[in-house]
């Protein structure tokens, strides 16, 4: 009768043990699918494009990619397509002169139509530009939509044509416009979109196919930090979701987010211990909030300034400033999701 007490216990606790074994196996599961969900993969790290300073990139579902930065009061470009064979790019210009200058940012359709925008004395510009195969084809003249500094633009939808800007005014405040582009190389201005009054500096502005828009912006808020707005493109206006001030994001006054489909956006910054440093974190738009999902010490990545960040379906591609000298350089990652 012993016995068979002490194998009933005895097969209680291998029991108990499997199904604490089994659990905690699951819950390793789990972690690690969130932990694959959340992460990059380096295909390139580091890798130089050319000289200049304050670079940004855009990227097709074709592979295409789009790099354009300023030197001397002058914007330049680089061209290339990403090899997937070897999970890399093929450069078919780096330094070829767009025109006078600074604080460039760039946008594109799926379709090869490309939007560059940027400041020069004051002035805001736009032009335009065509994909082929191995080069750009540039429209001849650009289009003056005001006056500001450090633009950003995204098209507002796959399929639509429309564009927003965000830029600095001298008031402090962001100044927005709405413009149409008319795909023959014209940039029609529509409106300015009826948004709250966002104050701040360095606006990075991205959105998804269905005009879902996501902002981040430098903000003196009991020290610099992050604000962050999103909402939905409605005709020639903004609904706004909501907008916050992040304040775990103490000294990033550089910043760069873009973000998927399906919410999931990825921005890549200073780090704030190590300015030389670039970090990266992984968030989750859900519902009214944002859910960050990667903001692990493993995401602190090689010396750099002035990030900037583009994705497509397949590839993340981030370029920036090395932190010493004014030499353009570039990361290629994959999202694993």
């Amino acid at each position: 009768m012993q016995s068979r007490k002490k194998l009933y216990k005895i097969s209680i606790l291998f029991l108990s043990f499997f199904i604490t074994l089994s659990f905690n196996t699951f819950n390793l599961v789990e972690a690690n699918a969130q932990a694959k969900l959340t992460s990059l993969t380096f295909y390139q790290n580091g890798d130089s494009i050319h000289e200049g300073q304050a670079p940004t990139v855009a990227i097709t579902e074709s592979n295409q990619v789009i790099v354009l930065s300023q030197e001397n009061n002058q914007i330049y470009y680089a061209f290339g397509v990403i090899d997937e064979s070897r999970n890399s790019i093929s450069w078919k210009s780096k330094h070829a002169r767009l025109g006078e200058g600074e604080n460039p940012s760039i946008t594109l359709t799926n379709d090869g139509y490309v939007v560059a925008t940027y400041s020069k004395s004051g002035e805001l510009y736009a032009r335009t530009a065509s994909i082929h195969a191995t080069y750009l084809n540039w429209s001849r003249s650009e289009r003056n939509y005001g006056s500001g500094e450090n633009p950003s633009v995204a098209f507002t939808g796959a399929n639509n044509y429309e564009l927003m800007f965000l830029y600095e005014k001298d008031n402090g405040y962001l100044g927005q416009a709405f413009a149409q582009y008319r795909g023959n190389g014209s940039i029609y201005y529509v409106s300015n979109p009826i948004w709250p009054q966002l104050k701040g500096s360095s606006p990075d502005l991205t959105m998804t196919s269905d005009g879902l828009v996501l902002f981040s912006g430098s903000r003196n808020f009991r020290g610099p930090t992050r604000q962050y707005a999103f909402g939905q493109v409605d005709g020639d206006s903004i609904s706004v979701t909501q907008i916050s001030d992040e304040d775990s994001h103490f000294f990033k006054p550089q910043s760069s987010i873009v973000i998927k489909d399906n919410g999931l956006f990825i921005e890549f910054f200073q780090n704030r211990n190590n300015m030389d440093y670039l970090e990266y974190k992984i968030g989750q738009l859900s519902g009214s909030s944002i859910q960050w999902l990667n903001t692990g010490g493993n995401n602190l990545m090689k010396k750099g300034v002035q990030p900037d960040v583009a994705i497509n379906n397949q590839y993340v591609i981030q370029v920036h400033k090395y932190f010493s000298s004014d030499n353009i350089r570039y990361n290629l990652y994959q999202l694993n999701q």
